[in-house]
C-alpha cells in the first residue's frame, strides 16, 4: 500500500490506493436476493428497507452473517463473517441542509406524510436499523462538514490484523463532490492511533444505484422535500486494522474509531466484524420537551439527569442529555438495565417509550444489540391565575378567564377544559361530556357560567350587591396537564347610573336649585317639560357639573346629641365616624350605604 504524507501542508491524514479498498459488489436480501456490481449495475434500482448480506472485496465474498441461508441457496460460496453497524452514540446536530434518506417506498409511495411522516428525528436511528444494523434502504444525508462520530471500541483481537478479512464497512449512499472524509483510530484521550485516512468517495467504483426520497432533518417532524426525491449511487468501501497502522505493537491502545464528515456525506451505517473486535453496546434515548403526550416528541430538553441502574437497581452511570436532549451509556457491557429519568423540577413525564407515564424504563443489550430509542416526554402544566371582576347592581358581566393563563412549554391551554369547582350549596350544576364543570347557581347570589372559548358569565341575583362565594377553576393543555386552582373574585358594587325617567309618570318636582342655568320655561309649549318640573318624584332637585352639595360634618356623638325638639324624619348630615349619610327616619339615625336604582318614575 502506497502512503504519501504531506508534510509541506501539514495535513494530519495519508491518502493512498483507494481500489485496494473498494467493495467491487454488494449482495443484499432485496425482494428476497439482489446483487450489484461495479462491473454490472443492476438494473432493478432498491427502493425500500433491504439488508446487506455480503460484499466482494479483493475478488473474496465475504458475508456478513445477516441470512447466509439465502447466499447459500442462490449458489453463492462465501467467507462467513459477522457484521454488526458500529452504535453510534451521539449524533452531530443536522445542518439546515441534513436530510434523512429512506428508500421511495418507505412508509408508502411519495411522501407518506398523512397521517404522519414515515420517519423521526431520532437520526442515529438510521445507522443502525435494520437486521446487524445493515440496511441500505435508510441513511443520513449531507453530515455537517468536519463533525464526527465516534465509535467505542473495548478490544481488538490482533489475530484480525491484516488476515485479509476487513474489520470495517463504510457506506456512501449519495452522489458526492470532491471532498473526502476521514478516518482514524484513537485511544480513550483521543490521541490518535496509528496512521489517519482521507477517503475521497468521489473516486471511489460505483457498484449500484438505489431509489430515494428525502425530508429535511433540522426540522421537527422531519419535511419532505419532493424536489430531491430520486436515485442515487452506491458506494462502500472496507478496511483492515492494518490501512490504520494498526500492528501488534499498538493495538492494545485503541478505544476508538472516529469518522470525520466532509459535509456531503452519505452514510447508511459504519460497520464492523465480531471476529476482530469487542464492542460494547450502548444505551441511549432522547429526553423531548413534548407539548402533546404520548408518544414522546417536540425539542429536545436540554441537561436532563438520566441514570442508569443494575439489576440490583444500584446506580451505576450518570448521563446528561446534549442540546438535542439525546443521553447515551456507551460501552455497556451486555445484561439487563433499568434507565431512570431524574425529572427536572416542576416537570412531569406525559409519556415514554413504553407508552406509559413512568420515569424509568427497562434496557436490555447483548455483544450485538444495543438499546436505542429509550425516549421520555416531559412537559410543565399550564398556569391559571386568579381573575378579578367587577360589575354593577343587577348587572350580568362576562369575562375570558383564560386572558390571563399560560402554559411555560409555549403549549397550548385548551379552552374547553375550563373546570369550575362548585362551592358548597350549588345548584343546578352543568357538566361537558368530559365531566369538567361549566356553570352553577348559588343561591342569593347568582349563577356561573363558561363556554367552550373560557368566558365566563356572572349572573348576580336581582338585588344582590357585594362579593359573592369565591369560586375555583383549572385548565389543562394539549399534554394532558391540569394546572393547580385558580380564584375567580367577584365583586358587586351596589350602585348604579340608571337615568331617571323624566317625562312619563311620577310627581314633578316643582323645587330646584341648578347651576345649568335652564330652570323654567324651556320654550317648547309643555310644562311637564320644564327644569324642575322634569325631574320626578322629588320634593327638591340639584344640579351641576361644577357645585357640590354639602351636608354637615358631624362625628356620632354629635349626631347623637342633636336635641330631639330639633330632629325632624328625613334630616341628613354626614357621619364621619361611619363614613356614611345618616338619614333620621323618625325614630333613629340610620347609615345610608346602599345606592339602588329604584324602578318607579
Amino acid at each position: 500500500m502506497k502512503k504519501i504524507i504531506y508534510l509541506l501542508l501539514l495535513i494530519p491524514a495519508f491518502l493512498f490506493s483507494q481500489s485496494a479498498n473498494e467493495v467491487t459488489q454488494v449482495y443484499t436480501d432485496y425482494n428476497g436476493y439482489w446483487t450489484s456490481s461495479k462491473d454490472a449495475i443492476s438494473t432493478t434500482k432498491p427502493d425500500n428497507s433491504h439488508n446487506l448480506l455480503a460484499i466482494r472485496w479483493n475478488g473474496t465474498v465475504i458475508s456478513t452473517g445477516v441470512n447466509d441461508a439465502i447466499l447459500t441457496a442462490n449458489g453463492q460460496t462465501f467467507t462467513p463473517r459477522i457484521f454488526n453497524a458500529l452504535p453510534v452514540n451521539f449524533m452531530p446536530a443536522p445542518s439546515s441542509s441534513s436530510y434523512i434518506g429512506v428508500g421511495y417506498q418507505y412508509g408508502g409511495s411519495g411522501s407518506a406524510t398523512t397521517p404522519n411522516p414515515p420517519v423521526t428525528n431520532n437520526l442515529n436511528t438510521y445507522l443502525v436499523d435494520g437486521t446487524n444494523g445493515l440496511n441500505l434502504g435508510t441513511a443520513i444525508y449531507n453530515l455537517p462538514a468536519s463533525s464526527e462520530i465516534n465509535y467505542v471500541i473495548t478490544s481488538i483481537n490482533p489475530g484480525s490484523i491484516g488476515d485479509g478479512i476487513p474489520d470495517f464497512i463504510v457506506t456512501q449512499v449519495g452522489d458526492i463532490s470532491g471532498s473526502n472524509d476521514t478516518f482514524r483510530v484513537t485511544d480513550a484521550s483521543n490521541n490518535v492511533i496509528g496512521t489517519p485516512l482521507t477517503v475521497g468517495f468521489s473516486s471511489v467504483s460505483v457498484v449500484a444505484t438505489q431509489s430515494w426520497k428525502f425530508y429535511q432533518a433540522s426540522v421537527t417532524p422531519p419535511s419532505f422535500v419532493s424536489s430531491l426525491a430520486g436515485t442515487r449511487n452506491l458506494r462502500v468501501m472496507a478496511f483492515d486494522w492494518s490501512d490504520f497502522g494498526i500492528t501488534a505493537a499498538n493495538y492494545t491502545q485503541v478505544r476508538r474509531f472516529v469518522q470525520i464528515f466532509s459535509g456531503a456525506s452519505d452514510s447508511a451505517f459504519t460497520a464492523y466484524s465480531q471476529s476482530s473486535m469487542t464492542v460494547y453496546q450502548a444505551i441511549s434515548g432522547t429526553i423531548y420537551n413534548d407539548n402533546d403526550a404520548g408518544t414522546p416528541s417536540g425539542n429536545g430538553y436540554n441537561n436532563a439527569t438520566v441514570q442508569l441502574l443494575d439489576s440490583g437497581n444500584n446506580v451505576i452511570a450518570t448521563s446528561t442529555t446534549d442540546t438535542l436532549g439525546n443521553y447515551v451509556f456507551p460501552n455497556t457491557p451486555p445484561g439487563n438495565y433499568t434507565v431512570r429519568l431524574v425529572v427536572p423540577s416542576g416537570f412531569v413525564v406525559v409519556g415514554n417509550a413504553a407508552g406509559n407515564t413512568n420515569n424509568t424504563l427497562p434496557a436490555s443489550i447483548s455483544e450485538t444489540a444495543s438499546a436505542s430509542l429509550l425516549n421520555f416526554g416531559i412537559n410543565q402544566p399550564p398556569v391559571a391565575n386568579n381573575d378579578n371582576i367587577t360589575t354593577t347592581f343587577n348587572n350580568a358581566v362576562t369575562h375570558n378567564i383564560l386572558s390571563n393563563d399560560t402554559d411555560p412549554n409555549s403549549g397550548t391551554v385548551i379552552a374547553t377544559s375550563v373546570n369550575l369547582t362548585p362551592p358548597v350549596g350549588a345548584s343546578s350544576i352543568v357538566t361537558d361530556g368530559s365531566g369538567n364543570v361549566k356553570g352553577f347557581t348559588i343561591a342569593a347570589q347568582g349563577t356561573w357560567l363558561v363556554n367552550t372559548s373560557g368566558v365566563l358569565t356572572f349572573t348576580p341575583t336581582i338585588g344582590f350587591s357585594g362579593n359573592p362565594t369565591t369560586v375555583t377553576y383549572s385548565i389543562k393543555d394539549n399534554a394532558g396537564l391540569i394546572s393547580s386552582a385558580a380564584n375567580i373574585s367577584i365583586t358587586v358594587f351596589a350602585y348604579c347610573f340608571k337615568t331617571p325617567a323624566s317625562t312619563v309618570g311620577g310627581l314633578p318636582t316643582i323645587h330646584g336649585i341648578t347651576s345649568l342655568g335652564r330652570a323654567g320655561d324651556d320654550g317648547d309649549g309643555n310644562p311637564a317639560n320644564d327644569w324642575p318640573m322634569v325631574r320626578k318624584g322629588a320634593w327638591t332637585a340639584l344640579e351641576s357639573k361644577t357645585k357640590g352639595f354639602v351636608l354637615n360634618r358631624l362625628t356620632s356623638t354629635q349626631i347623637a346629641n342633636i336635641p330631639p325638639a330639633n330632629r325632624v324624619k328625613g334630616m341628613m348630615v354626614y357621619d364621619i365616624t361611619n363614613k356614611c349619610l345618616s338619614i333620621f327616619n323618625g325614630i333613629s339615625w340610620q347609615c345610608f350605604s346602599t345606592q339602588t336604582c329604584p324602578n318607579i318614575n
